[in-house]
């Protein structure tokens, strides 16, 4: 019987700008040295201070196309916590349609540690402009790999990149539907508003761990965010 991944998001902390806090209560986490509790006190942070759009990377990536966007593909050999485990992490460069940068963290033992962008973490095919890109670029988003078939081949099973969007998988199927962490006023003559998530911190789960979490700090000019989610990889039952 094929494997599934669950993912639970917990959005419970929710910040309107400069409007007083309007926030959903949430945990104590006082054993942990950085959790969702410490990302929440971001958010409320956040919230009392002038929204400051993330920044956006160089115009030439922005206006490549689909095909150039393609042939930058991370190298799997620079995947973070290749050593043990279950779980791989792969990041995922800006450009096309992706045009801004979040800043990436992992958690280990409780400490947190940036992850620093490098051109030499991705190969840039055909493309020509390898040597422009610029060293503090950030990235995109990231993908979790996971080893659905065999124990030494890992699959994608997860990925966040652009806006707030993220998406799933299971085992013998394809990417479907994204979910969104947040959305405001959709539809309405006023006008949308698609918040953004600006930071992740990714907990490094133990060997043997068939799951993860993960943290998300998202932005916008009305209001911010702190997101939690819970990643598993489950045995359907019927």
């Amino acid at each position: 019987m094929d494997n599934f991944f669950r993912v639970v998001a917990r959005a419970a902390s929710r910040c309107v700008r400069r409007s007083g806090h309007v926030c959903v209560p949430t945990p104590s986490e006082a054993k942990e040295v950085f959790g969702f509790e410490s990302v929440s006190q971001l958010a409320k942070k956040a919230a009392d201070e002038a929204f400051r759009a993330p920044p956006s990377i160089p115009d030439f990536l922005k206006t490549i196309s689909y095909d150039e966007y393609r042939d930058i593909r991370f190298d799997v050999k620079e995947s973070l916590w290749k050593d043990r485990g279950n779980f791989q992490l792969q990041l995922i460069h800006p450009g096309f349609v992706f045009g801004n940068a979040v800043r990436l963290n992992t958690i280990e033992e409780g400490t947190v540690k940036r992850i620093n962008f490098s051109p030499n973490l991705f190969t840039y095919g055909r493309n020509k402009f390898a040597d422009k890109i610029p060293s503090d670029l950030g990235f995109a988003g990231f993908r979790i790999a996971y080893p659905f078939n065999q124990r030494e081949e890992f699959n994608h099973a997860l990925v966040f990149a652009g806006a707030s969007y993220f998406r799933a998988v299971a085992k013998g199927e394809v990417f479907g539907l994204t979910g969104r962490g947040l959305a405001i006023d959709t539809g309405l003559p006023s006008g949308e508003e698609f918040p953004l998530f600006t930071e992740f911190w990714l907990e490094r789960p133990a060997p043997a761990a068939r799951q993860m979490k993960l943290y998300g700090l998202l932005d916008s000019a009305s209001v911010t965010g702190a997101y939690a989610f819970t990643v598993a990889r489950e045995i359907p039952r019927f």
